[in-house]
């Protein structure tokens, strides 16, 4: 899958091996969601938080996918870290880990991935960081 080619890491080996035990209808619909997920992450800082949480549908109809989606998030996110060595990605990073703790701990789904988009789109987008 194209998609597990961009990056590297355990959790991308982890998401194809269990993308290759599915048919292959759902192999193209899963490396399409990943591809759009890294678009949204790459992208959030020139979008609105309206349209970063209208594109992150994906998200909210992931529910039995969500920890292989935010730690894919993560890999996006070290990707940028690398590319452009910014501390707001390591913040980001913790923000991703931050939700995981609160969805395991059974939080509201949907709230907890509303804050999650909300921390990633403050602490990436510049206009509205607080520092």
């Amino acid at each position: 899958v194209k998609t597990f080619l961009i990056f590297e890491g355990k959790k991308t080996k982890e998401i194809e091996e269990a993308s290759n035990d599915k048919p292959d209808g759902d192999k193209d619909d899963i490396s399409n969601r990943l591809l759009r997920l890294a678009n949204l992450i790459s992208n959030i800082e020139k979008k609105d938080i309206i349209q970063v949480w209208n594109e992150a549908e994906l998200l909210y109809k992931a529910k039995e996918d969500i920890f292989d989606f935010l730690d894919y998030i993560n890999i996006v996110l070290y990707n940028k870290l690398c590319a452009e060595n910014k501390l707001k990605y390591v913040k980001c990073i913790k923000e991703v880990e931050i939700a995981k703790k609160s969805l395991e701990s059974n939080a509201n789904y949907d709230m907890s991935i509303d804050i999650l988009l909300l921390k990633i789109w403050e602490e990436l987008n510049e206009k509205h960081h607080r520092s």
